[in-house]
């Protein structure tokens, strides 16, 4: 049995969520996961693919037995049976993130999948690899392939996902995970928001991640509560911006010591060389007039 990954919004997920069907390859059947319709397939963006090398230039892969996660959109934009028909080395395809070793992808967004997948170092390829692939009859080297600044700039000028870009390159070479050195404090807005964080921080290596209400945060900070759970870590309180009152917001900034930073400091933290975590601080502004009026005094 084959699997498709299709993608539908959700108002409960960091930009869409990706939800399997499976494919029975025989009767080219689809069996729905419970309670879902399939979803309308919007036409996808044009795929952006480089230009092949030469057949007899083109070096295989080192990954013995690829792993394969497949964007909805390269899906229905490829014949993939044929494409990997036409590969002879052995092959998986997934839906599950931590699974793959190459999540293939027409165009960068911050999904769940795709944030899953760059914590976790993945290979993060256009389409262009699977059509190389196929041509050549196994799996090329996925460097040409890869997305990057350059590859992102032939689609989209946008400096946020150009940052995507550079981070795809960054996080696949780092000696560490991003998150291995966090201890995590979310607080979202829902609870399938905040499982869809839990799970990009698991895959960058967090391991000590709470989920705590804004209530229960100031609860933590009143006593004394919150501190990291280990030597080498440091707490990070990462949380949407509609979760505080401005007297919780005041209260918080007198007990907590720990950075209290919004959601998209994760991406930003994996996307450059040096983090600037201020730029993320809820509490600034509070902390600032704080410092103010305790010096006028």
């Amino acid at each position: 049995m084959q699997r498709v990954v299709h993608s539908f919004k959700a108002d409960n997920n960091i930009e869409s969520q990706e939800v399997v069907y499976a494919k029975t390859a025989l009767h080219g059947l689809y069996a729905h996961p419970e309670g879902l319709e399939p979803p309308v397939v919007q036409p996808s963006a044009q795929l952006v693919r480089a230009e092949p090398m030469p057949l007899e230039q083109e070096p295989l892969s080192l990954v013995k037995q690829p792993v394969l996660l497949i964007n909805k959109d390269v899906y229905n934009e490829l014949n993939i049976d044929m494409l990997l028909g036409n590969v002879s080395r052995t092959y998986t395809l997934t839906t599950d993130a931590k699974e793959c070793t190459h999540f293939i992808v027409g165009k960068l967004a911050k999904t769940e999948l795709f944030l899953c997948c760059l914590a976790g170092g993945k290979w993060i390829v256009a389409p262009s690899f699977l059509t190389a692939s196929s041509e050549r009859g196994n799996f090329v080297q996925e460097a040409a392939h890869e997305w990057n600044v350059e590859r992102v700039k032939q689609t989209c000028l946008r400096s946020s996902t150009l940052l995507l870009g550079e981070a795809c390159h960054r996080q696949r070479r780092a000696s560490e995970r991003p998150f291995t050195q966090w201890d995590v404090i979310l607080t979202c807005s829902g609870p399938a928001r905040t499982a869809g964080f839990h799970r990009v921080l698991e895959s960058g290596g967090c391991k000590s991640i709470a989920h705590c209400t804004s209530k229960e945060v100031l609860e933590k900070a009143q006593s004394g509560e919150l501190q990291s759970h280990h030597p080498d870590t440091t707490l990070h309180i990462l949380s949407d911006d509609n979760m505080w009152s401005e007297s919780d917001m005041e209260q918080l900034a007198e007990w907590c010591k720990a950075p209290v930073l919004r959601l998209e400091y994760m991406v930003h933290f994996m996307s450059v060389e040096n983090p600037n975590p201020a730029e993320y601080e809820l509490l600034q502004n509070v902390r600032s007039k704080k410092r103010s009026r305790t010096a006028s005094r």
